[in-house]
Parts: C-alpha cells; structure tokens; sequence
C-alpha cells in the first residue's frame, strides 16, 4: 500500500483530490470542533497523528504515490489543519473509516504482480489472479458487513459464496459488488472493463450510483472522461484470453483422478494423498469450474464414492476404488 505523509493529506485536501467520502470525513470533523488551539501539538503528538493518517487515509487512485523520506509536516502555525488531523483521529478510533475495507481492527495486506500472473487466496477462501502489474489490498481478515478490497490493474475473481456479506472492489471511480461469482475486472485511470463468467455484478460509478447489472457472458465498460457505464456482449475469443494463464478452468472429460487432482492442487495449493492406490485411475468427468475446495471434493465423492478429510493444506481421499 502506498502510504502517505501527513503534509500530503493536507495538499491532497487542498488541491480536492481526496475522494468524495475521505473529503466529507475531513469537513464533517473539522465543522464539528473549535477551530481554536490553546497550545501546539508536541513533535510526539504529530508523528501519533501521522501515524494513524497512513493507515486510514488513501489517495484517489490516480493521484502519485509519495516519497515519505522527502515529505515534511504541515507548518507548525497551521493549527487549522492539525486540528483536522485531531479530529480524524477521533474518527479512526471509533471506526468511522471502516467504510474504506470492511474492516476496522485487521491489517492491510497488499498483493502485487510482477508481470505474470500471480494467484492470491484471500481470508474468506475467494481466488484472485493478478494479471500483469497489478495490485490488490485487503485486509488480513474480513470483518462486518461487507468484504472490501481494493484493485489497481487487472484481475480474474473467483469469489467465495457469502450471500450475508458481500464481497466489494473497489477501482478509482467504480464499485464492482458481488455475493459469490467469477469475474474479471481491469483497471486503468481512463477506463474500468468487467467480464462476467459466472453469477450476476453490481457495477456502479460515483456519477452513476445505479450502474449496471451485468450477467455472465456480457462485459461492462466504464469510461472516465464521460463517466459513463456501457454494456455489450461477451465474444468467445475475450472469454477465453480471460481465464488464460490461471487454473480457474476446471473442466475434466473422461481423465484420470489423478490428472484431475494435481489440478486441485495447483489450484488451490493442497497437497492431495491416496489411501488406496486404485483411485488414481478412476475416470471423472465433471466441471469444477468456480467452485470452492470443499464443493469440489463433495462433487468428486458423489461421482466415485470418495471421501476426504481436510488438514490445514493437506487432503487425503479414502474409498474402495471406481464404482
């Protein structure tokens, strides 16, 4: 995550290149208290403040990162501003920015690609494939309402089914929502493109609150210079330079369960065992495209009267052989 000195809070305010929600936050606070300051704040209590800015505090997705090392403090006669900050940390204390991740007690944890595409598994079981030079934050574990992650670049989605929480991206100027679903989102400081595959996404803009709701084989675009949202047919050559270079295809016709397995383990990073031999070579046919370890393991039971036990990323399958 790219964090961001104290001064810089102050000239992105300045310049209005917070977002709508990180702006009101800073006016509705500065609004509700004295402007007067009897006595400075100590060097102590400035770099307390600064600390809890960079970790509350994000810039809009096209603004710069910042060099901390080169940054300084706002003048120490601007109390105006200190006092925002004061009341920021009033904010942050109880949990008033827990809008921006979903959660207001985990870490942040960002997730990047250097080029190639790069798998991430996130605490809620949902997989991300980091396409290019990509970023993704999110916390180190869900909390509340709502699962909140943040994307630069692009990625394909596979997301963990939580109808109670849904799992929202977001991307500049727009919000992707969904409940469990497969997608792939590519974000640029012109445009916003979302590919469905599987289930039904919110796709929304600040400008356009109501969006679009896009099925699977059809493909939202955003663009930015008219902050418009448009809407048109998936062709079949996108589709698949979308799921390629990841393991989110899963279709198996007639194979081995061997074969069928090393590909459950690349996938989802799992070490698979045998208790009987015989099972390598029962065929399956089946398509365990987007679905979770445990649903595939269930269908792979149904099919060949396996059962399994899961240890941390260990799986053994049991049973008497192929039916």
């Amino acid at each position: 995550m790219n964090e961001f000195g104290f001064d810089r809070l102050i000239e992105l305010y300045k310049k209005d290149q917070l977002t709508n929600e990180e702006k009101k936050l800073v006016d509705d606070w500065f609004n509700s208290v004295d402007t007067g300051m009897n006595s400075p704040l100590t060097d102590t209590d400035k770099s307390r403040l600064k600390d809890k800015l960079l970790h509350k505090i994000k810039p809009s997705a096209d603004t710069p990162p910042v060099d901390q090392e080169n940054s300084t403090l706002a003048p120490a006669g601007n109390w105006k501003w200190l006092k925002i900050a004061a009341s920021l940390l009033i904010v942050s204390s109880v949990g008033f920015l827990a809008w921006r991740l979903g959660s207001n007690s985990n870490d942040l944890r960002t997730y990047t690609s250097d080029g190639t595409t790069t798998k991430v598994s996130l605490p809620d079981g949902s997989l991300v494939w980091l396409k290019g030079k990509s970023s993704l934050e999110s916390p180190s574990a869900f909390a509340g309402n709502t699962r909140n992650v943040t994307l630069h670049g692009e990625a394909l989605f596979e997301v963990a089914k939580d109808p109670r929480h849904p799992f929202i991206i977001q991307s500049g100027h727009v919000t992707t929502t969904v409940l469990g679903t497969s997608f792939n989102l590519k974000s640029s400081p012109t445009r916003v493109e979302l590919t469905v595959l599987t289930g039904k996404v919110s796709f929304t803009s600040v400008n356009d609150p109501q969006g679009k709701v896009v099925l699977p084989n059809e493909k939202a675009i955003y663009d930015e210079a008219t902050s418009s949202i448009s809407k048109e047919t998936l062709a079949v050559e996108e589709k698949k330079a979308t799921i390629d270079g990841t393991e989110y295809e899963m279709i198996f016709d007639d194979v081995s369960l061997e074969t069928a397995v090393h590909r459950i383990e690349e996938k989802f990073d799992v070490t698979v065992s045998f208790s009987n031999e015989g099972l390598r070579a029962c065929k399956i046919r089946a398509n365990f495209s987007d679905q979770s370890l445990e649903n595939t393991l269930d269908m792979i039971g149904q099919a060949l009267g396996v059962r399994y036990t899961i240890s941390g990323n260990t799986v053994q399958l049991t049973g008497e052989g192929c039916r």
